[in-house]
């Protein structure tokens, strides 16, 4: 009997004096834990959603870090008074700074070639340097086919691509009315409005299946009829989904796709627009796929209106 006592008086005693103690340190890792990894988890999400760091220098990532930092100050504090023994409160801190470390690491490290465009990156990689962005896409997507040049508009890059036919050139023109999300279709989307404007400078009328332009494209052209005559009549433009079409920015250019390479090609391709504003689409890379237009977002507004006619023809 006295040796059975003994026995459990023991084992009471390697329990109290070697597990026991743990058990608050134990406790405070598992919440500190799980503090922090949904500190992290927030953290990631509100950047990858926002994409607040596409196209960021390396010193704004650093504000972006040191402000990570500051916000998990109170964080800290609040699984600190939680914890109750010098051990827990080490686990906390230990976890706190691997999850400093992490973040840091995640938002300072250079972004990678998306997989969507990695076989086209590799033909030109000399020509586009290291990925700046990270794969991106817009609400808004627009692709159009005119005369003399195909436009490309992603609400994102808030601007328009002119891509001329003939010179394989291309310009970028801002369009902060449409990337504001304004309400930019009750004047530049009226069919009335749009078919008395004397787009050409000559009086002259849209020839058999043309188009005028419309929506941010002939808001830009009333503002600068000499650059828009250049591309012509429209002949063809589709919306996109959300989702449907991508872009990545790289140091000394821009992969945009898939888009359309032709109206009448279904199969699609990706484009990439060089910082010497040469474009050209790249065969290299097939993708099993086929876009289609949301009819929705190209459907123009009819509809009266009491919005005064651009000056410029008046």
């Amino acid at each position: 009997m006295i040796k059975g006592k003994r026995s459990r008086s023991r084992k009471g005693n390697i329990w109290e004096r070697h597990f026991k103690p743990l058990i608050p340190g134990v406790t405070s890792s598992i919440i500190a834990t799980v503090f922090v990894a949904g500190g992290l988890a927030v953290t990631s999400w509100i950047v990858v959603a926002s994409q607040a760091l596409d196209g960021l220098a390396a010193w704004e990532k650093l504000v972006v870090f040191i402000l990570v930092f500051v916000l998990f100050g109170p964080v800290l504090r609040i699984i600190a008074r939680l914890c109750k023994t010098t051990k827990g409160k080490t686990a906390v801190a230990i976890s706190y700074v691997l999850a400093l470390v992490l973040i840091g690491w995640w938002l300072l490290s250079p972004p990678s070639v998306d997989s969507l465009f990695a076989e086209a990156y590799k033909q030109h990689i000399d020509e586009l340097g290291k990925a700046k962005s990270r794969k991106g896409t817009s609400k808004i997507i627009y692709q159009a086919f005119h005369d003399r040049a195909m436009l490309i508009y992603f609400q994102d890059l808030k601007g328009w691509y002119v891509l001329f036919n003939q010179t394989g050139k291309w310009e970028y023109k801002r369009d902060d009315a449409m990337a504001k999300d304004t309400e930019w279709e009750d004047q530049w989307g009226n069919k009335n409005w749009l078919n008395n404007n004397n787009w050409m400078g000559d009086n002259s009328r849209p020839p058999e299946r043309r188009k005028c332009p419309d929506g941010g494209v002939a808001k830009l052209w009333c503002d600068s009829p000499g650059f828009w005559r250049q591309i012509g009549w429209k002949r063809w433009d589709c919306a996109y989904a959300v989702d449907a079409t991508y872009y990545q920015k790289f140091q000394r250019g821009l992969i945009l796709g898939p888009l359309r390479s032709a109206e009448d090609k279904e199969i699609p391709q990706l484009l990439i627009l060089s910082e010497n504003h040469e474009y050209f689409f790249d065969p290299s890379q097939s993708i099993n796929t086929s876009l289609r237009c949301d009819q929705s977002a190209t459907t123009l507004i009819d509809k009266p209106s009491n919005v005064a006619p651009c000056l410029l023809w008046n």
